[in-house]
């Protein structure tokens, strides 16, 4: 819970003064609690939501994506290999408190782009 104590990433303080959006509407990093991204950052890639994937280590991951995620960082050179998006490269998304690694960020060359969150590693506040 939020209360008037707590110290907020200037990036969240920055979105809850601009829009109408409460504390409980955030997702946080499920190691360190710090905000990653909103409910309404969710969004719906290749007609769902959520996606089933395997890497080729054969390693599944849940995945939800969403537009937005301004508690990652984004590493790595962008990719094509192995990506479970069509026309979709890829780089590491990581927390950008504690360094987890949360998901993908994924861009096509016609530069749209969303974040690929792994669901065990997301919490919801509130």
């Amino acid at each position: 819970m939020v209360t008037e104590d707590t110290i907020l990433p200037s990036w969240l303080d920055d979105c809850l003064s601009m829009e109408e959006r409460q504390p409980e509407d955030f997702i946080l990093c499920s190691l360190c609690l710090s905000p990653i991204t909103h409910k309404e950052a969710r969004l719906s890639v290749q007609g769902a939501h959520e996606h089933r994937v395997v890497n080729p280590h054969n390693i599944t991951f849940q995945l939800a994506c969403f537009d937005t995620a301004p508690g990652c960082s984004i590493s790595g050179e962008p990719t094509p290999a192995f990506s479970w998006f069509r026309t979709f490269y890829w780089q590491y998304a990581t927390c950008s408190e504690c360094h987890e690694h949360m998901g993908w960020y994924y861009e096509n060359p016609d530069h749209d782009s969303f974040f690929g969150l792994i669901i065990s590693r997301l919490a919801i506040s509130g």
